[in-house]
């Protein structure tokens, strides 16, 4: 075995809400100094349940997570002595074993008349009022309630995947503690502050256009989904990290959300979005996470990856119901890599670029051989910062400035003997910037 392989596995069982209030129940708000409002397009059979209905997240009342990997993400640079310290752990901890029936009786059981009321449908016409805060942020002496804001100019380049397609004609990215709107016809921008205290985290499109989700950053930081182009308040999604959201997204058919939290907790989450109930959560990993994208081809299926790893998710049916499944990606031979950009292919493998500027194609959670240029070298020169699926081409972008396109099927069909390297020559390739000065290629979306 070798030293830089992780061989945990992780499992997490079904987190259900605390029951919705029944019909003869009165609920209490849980914000403070938020007026009770209840919106006119609410169904005559939530008038009891009032705006709780919708200010309402199920606290959690029974997780039971096995995650062998338990080591703390070290602090400091992302070098190479960081990653293999956090894989070495995750080895020497051994594989997951499901949750056992030790555990699961320390947890609360839910019966069938708990179950059914878990599993109340919210008015799905219903919008939060204007204005409307979960709870108020303390000002500071440069706060929005100390002095007037004028304007902010800039955009943080740094962040990856930050710049995402509303529609054919406008971006949405965030900058600093807020999100704007940039039309590119017009060169119009509407900002927008973020609702919390610390800044904006991610931000992901659903797949109709019609709503997007803004996970913001600070302590206890919620995940507010709006309606676009209307930007209403529609679902406010609690308690899925304690101080920042990495990365959100929609599922293909755009009725799941995932997240992935940042430290300390590092928390994959699936949410029913539009019902504001989280479905399942564990462990995703011991360091940093930079993406969280669902299977565009099977259903429950995802993949994380960041520090020194990848892992790939099935969200299974057991005998002791729904669970979340996490195989850790096993480099082997490989030198261990910080992943950024991947993409799952129509036949469930998944190609990820590396910081060294190779891609390796995954059979599972085992490589399967890595593609490298004639003679060795590697595809891009450095990280590999986005890899994208498109029609019966793969296109990366990396720090080298250079826009590739790839042959799919000859990357699907490769096949390798002795060596995993498999030698592989781009279509064709665009540069940004100059030979002396490439631009570092962060961020890149396909219009829609």
């Amino acid at each position: 075995m070798s030293g830089n392989e992780k061989t945990d596995d992780v499992e997490a069982k079904v987190v259900e809400g605390d029951p919705k209030p029944s019909e003869d129940t009165t609920t209490t708000d849980k914000t403070t100094d938020q007026q009770d409002k209840s919106s006119p397009k609410q169904e005559e059979g939530k008038s009891e349940a009032n705006d709780d209905a919708a200010n309402k997240v199920a606290d959690d009342k029974s997780v039971e997570v096995t995650d062998d990997a338990q080591a703390k993400s070290a602090e400091g640079d992302k070098d190479s002595d960081k990653k293999e310290e956090g894989a070495e752990k995750a080895a020497a901890a051994g594989d997951g074993d499901a949750v056992g029936d030790d555990e699961a009786a320390n947890g609360e059981n839910i019966d069938d008349e708990e179950a059914k009321e878990a599993h109340q449908q919210m008015d799905e016409n219903y919008f939060y009022p204007d204005g409307y805060v979960i709870r108020v942020a303390e000002d500071t002496p440069i706060g929005r309630k100390s002095i007037k804001f004028h304007n902010l100019i800039g955009f943080e380049s740094f962040k990856h995947f930050n710049v995402q397609f509303l529609d054919d004609k406008n971006i949405i990215y965030s900058a600093g503690m807020t999100f704007q709107i940039t039309n590119l016809d017009t060169k119009e921008t509407k900002l927008y502050h973020g609702r919390d205290e610390g800044g904006i985290g991610n931000i992901c499109v659903h797949p109709d256009r019609k709503f997007f989700a803004v996970a913001e950053k600070g302590k206890n930081p919620n995940i507010y989904i709006m309606e676009y182009p209307s930007m209403r308040l529609y679902r406010v999604l609690q308690k899925g990290t304690e101080r920042m959201y990495f990365s959100v997204n929609f599922s293909l058919d755009g009725n799941l959300l995932a997240s992935v939290g940042g430290s300390p907790d590092y928390l994959l989450t699936i949410w029913d979005w539009k019902n504001e109930r989280m479905i399942l959560k564990s462990k995703a990993f011991s360091q940093d996470i930079f993406r969280v994208e669902f299977s565009p081809f099977s259903e429950g299926q995802l993949v994380t990856s960041g520090t020194g790893h990848i892992r790939f998710w099935k969200m299974a049916k057991t005998f002791t119901g729904l669970k979340l499944q996490g195989d850790i990606g096993k480099f082997g031979q490989l030198e261990l890599s910080d992943v950024f950009g991947f993409s799952e292919l129509p036949d469930g493998k998944v190609i990820s670029g590396t910081e060294y500027g190779s891609l390796i194609l995954w059979d599972g959670n085992f490589v399967k051989l890595q593609f490298v240029l004639e003679g060795g070298n590697s595809l891009h020169e450095g990280v590999i910062n986005r890899v994208i699926l498109e029609d019966d081409r793969i296109i990366t972008a990396g720090a080298d400035g250079f826009i590739k396109w790839w042959d799919l099927s000859e990357i699907d069909n490769a096949e390798v003997d002795e060596t995993l390297d498999f030698e592989i020559a781009p279509l064709k390739q665009l540069r940004l910037g100059t030979d002396d000065e490439p631009a570092n290629i962060i961020s890149m979306e396909k219009s829609p």
